[in-house]
């Protein structure tokens, strides 16, 4: 039962990262 909760979290940590990157980028030069 353990293991069914360490894929779960896996992929939270992933899509941060993600919008962070490409997404605070572009969010920032066409919001200003």
């Amino acid at each position: 039962m353990g293991k069914h909760d360490a894929p779960k979290e896996k992929p939270q940590p992933i899509k941060l990262p993600k919008p962070t990157t490409d997404g605070d980028r572009p969010i920032k030069k066409g919001g200003k």
